[in-house]
């Protein structure tokens, strides 16, 4: 039989955690991006047409998928405010509404964490093209000016 208290201690665990993970990936991902566009600024009129068109493409569906994500986490984190926000608003059923809120957002975290997963490597795919094809470019440079 499983233990109802040690699932839900794992849950709330599993909810914490990809909140901090998250977190720590959109800090990368902001520092990636700033990182891009002041090389991709300072090389660009350096760089075949086809490697700024390309690359702008890349980062800019990595940047969309970026945003959506974020635009899609405000919307789940409000939803969760507007939930505590119902059970506080009726005191004589706060823990009924809480404990029903809570098993909600646990559920909603793991499928939450599923989305976020596919669009990460979306996200960090595209990045990591647009970011391979400027190097690629920038090589190209050295190698042309220096040869």
């Amino acid at each position: 039989m499983i233990n109802q208290e040690l699932l839900e201690a794992q849950k709330e665990l599993l909810a914490s955690s990809f909140s901090q993970a998250q977190a720590y990936t959109n800090v990368i991902l902001a520092a990636g991006y700033a990182g891009f566009f002041a090389v991709w600024a300072f090389v660009k009129s350096e760089l075949p047409r086809g490697a700024v068109l390309w690359s702008a493409l890349l980062v800019t569906l990595s940047l969309a998928m970026f945003v959506a994500w974020e635009v899609f986490g405000m919307y789940m984190r409000s939803r969760m405010l507007i939930g505590i926000a119902q059970a506080v608003a009726q005191p004589e059923r706060f823990e009924e509404l809480m404990l029903s809120h809570r098993k909600a957002a646990q559920e909603r975290s793991i499928v939450f964490g599923k989305v976020w997963l596919f669009t990460v490597w979306g996200t960090v795919l595209t990045g990591a093209g647009a970011f391979c094809i400027l190097l690629c470019a920038f090589i190209r440079g050295l190698w042309l000016t220096y040869a």
